[in-house]
Order: C-alpha cells, then sequence, then structure tokens
C-alpha cells in the first residue's frame, strides 16, 4: 500500500478518445465553412461540435466525427439502381485520417421532409411511413 500512487482516470479507463489532430484535409473544410458563412450566414445548414453542413458553390457540404459515410453509399446505390427517386449526386464521400467524414454532393434547392409535412395528406404520410 504504501509507496503506491492513486490510480487517476485516463483516456485509457475512461472510455474518452485522446484528441487527435485535425487533418489538412478537416482543417480545410473548416476554412470553406467559414468562408461560406461570412459570404452569405444562410449558407449554414448545421453547426454542431462534431457535425456541419454548409452549401458553397452549388454543393452541399456535411462533414465531421458523426457524419456516416453509408448515407452517401445509399445515395449512390439509389442513382444507380432507379430513376425514379430524385436523389443528389454524390461528388465526394471520404473519411480522413483524424476520423472526419466529408459527404459532398449537388445542392438541389427544395423543402426538406419536415418542411413539407404539416402540408401532406394522409395518404402522402402513410405512403413515407411504408417505406
Amino acid at each position: 500500500m504504501f509507496g503506491t500512487q492513486p490510480r487517476i482516470p485516463g483516456p485509457e479507463t475512461s472510455g474518452i478518445q485522446p484528441s487527435v489532430k485535425q487533418s489538412l484535409e478537416t482543417q480545410a473544410l473548416e476554412l470553406v465553412f467559414e468562408a461560406a458563412r461570412a459570404d452569405d450566414p444562410s449558407a449554414i445548414f448545421l453547426d454542431l461540435t462534431r457535425r456541419k453542413a454548409f452549401r458553397a458553390n452549388g454543393r452541399f457540404s456535411k462533414f465531421g466525427p458523426d457524419v456516416d459515410i453509408n448515407e452517401a453509399k445509399a445515395m449512390s446505390f439509389v442513382a444507380e439502381s432507379t430513376h425514379s427517386v430524385p436523389v443528389p449526386k454524390v461528388f465526394r464521400a471520404k473519411t480522413f485520417e483524424d476520423g472526419t467524414t466529408v459527404v459532398e454532393t449537388k445542392y438541389i434547392l427544395g423543402k426538406t421532409l419536415q418542411e413539407s409535412w404539416p402540408t401532406l395528406s394522409v395518404e402522402e404520410k402513410k405512403s413515407f411511413a411504408n417505406e
């Protein structure tokens, strides 16, 4: 007992990952994000610690550690499998060495389902629920 130091929880015991230095790619995305904000604040759709989304140069980009690359894979699959479902073209989907994922698609102007939901009929809502 004497001479031993008490164990202080650290990243290896607490489940908290040590911070990872941002990759150059992530730093570049942060700069483009901030430039988009300065140019047009309405271009920013989401600004959270682990996920950001914005529009710039006719493209919609989202990036962060909580962005799932499988979303881009699913969009590409749907686009290749059917022409009846409008899906934005995926330009880039990549996970960087720091764990940040970026998904970049064509920006399509329109209403989100959240915006449209109150105006949908019961049948249209059922149709979405069944999909």
